[in-house]
């Protein structure tokens, strides 16, 4: 087991493709900017630090359950589940989302957060993301058949967390506007 701070790869966790067996342990992947956001706008649509650290915990905890480790599976060939270290650095991430939208909000911070979470979900990037696993895998295992059907299939996780950031994203804006005529 190979401890990291952080992985341009989303590769944290244990991944099993054939004979290929890894089981890394990495605080920070590039899906942590998701956790920054959705704690951003955790905050902005007023959820406090504490309900912010029982809800992001109970997301994290449920990524560890054998329904979506098996769904997941479906969607990324070979993903067994994430690595602990990866929900305690995704939870500590999100807390510091929250602290910044509480203490330093503005419609720039606004607009630059959700425009970078909003092109991190796109098909576009996703397609980029899962090629640099591919590619990463392949160069730790030359021997491992990873078709590029892979990455054609379709994201349906990544849809729900795009319109879970875009309603999120609509309520803080509208909440924003309401309470700051100048936002």
């Amino acid at each position: 087991m190979s401890t990291r701070l952080f992985s341009i790869h989303e590769i944290d966790g244990i991944v099993e493709i054939d004979s290929y067996k890894s089981n890394l342990n990495i605080f920070m992947t590039p899906f942590s900017i998701t956790h920054f956001g959705f704690g951003y706008m955790t905050q902005t649509i007023g959820i406090n630090y504490f309900y912010g650290f029982v809800l992001h915990t109970i997301y994290e905890a449920a990524n560890h359950s054998t329904y979506l480790v098996n769904k997941w599976n479906e969607q990324w060939k070979g993903f067994k589940k994430d690595s602990l270290l990866n929900s305690v650095g995704d939870t500590i991430v999100f807390m510091i989302g929250m602290f910044i939208a509480k203490n330093y909000n503005n419609i720039y911070l606004f607009i630059f957060i959700f425009l970078t979470i909003f092109l991190f979900y796109s098909p576009y990037f996703q397609r980029y993301l899962t090629s640099l696993r591919l590619d990463y895998l392949k160069t730790k295992d030359n021997t491992l058949e990873l078709k590029n059907s892979i990455l054609d299939s379709p994201m349906n996780t990544y849809n729900i967390f795009f319109f879970i950031w875009f309603f999120m994203s609509l309520v803080a804006f509208i909440k924003l506007k309401t309470k700051n005529k100048k936002f």
